[in-house]
């Protein structure tokens, strides 16, 4: 999943709204270690 996340934030072809909505999951997961 962060995995995907990472490439979803790398990649010029997603809008900004799936980049934040990355970046959320990416923290989200970050906070359950």
């Amino acid at each position: 999943m962060e995995d995907k996340a990472s490439q979803v934030l790398s990649s010029t072809k997603y809008s900004t709204a799936i980049k934040q909505l990355a970046g959320s999951v990416l923290s989200q997961s970050n906070k359950k270690r």
